[in-house]
């Protein structure tokens, strides 16, 4: 793929760790746009067991802490990137990143 393989870029992974402390807690700064659609936005929503469905494009800084939920998170990114910590660990999301939280998971996203 590329010639030189040498990681030219330093981590930043390491300056975070799992919790074991959790709050519900959203952080958007004024850059960034989000769209979302709810079951009362689009009935065919509840039939498929679909709370809500979004994108948004993140800038600047972005930060969503769950103590639990009684949904699946689905994150998936087409550029850029961040941090997923989680009980047991910590993940940097990358570009055309597809994970999923697990129902009543705690987590934050960077």
């Amino acid at each position: 793929m590329f010639k030189n393989r040498q990681n030219l870029c330093k981590s930043v992974i390491e300056q975070f760790s799992s919790k074991n402390e959790w709050v519900d807690e959203v952080h958007l700064s004024e850059l960034c746009e989000e769209r979302f659609l709810s079951a009362s936005d689009v009935p065919e929503f509840s039939s498929e067991d679909i709370f809500m469905s979004g994108m948004a494009n993140l800038i600047d800084s972005y930060h969503v802490e769950r103590g639990g939920v009684d949904v699946h998170t689905i994150l998936f990114t087409i550029e850029g990137g961040g941090i997923l910590i989680t009980e047991t660990e910590v993940t940097a999301i990358e570009p055309t990143l597809w994970l999923c939280c697990q129902q009543t998971a705690r987590f934050v996203s960077k």
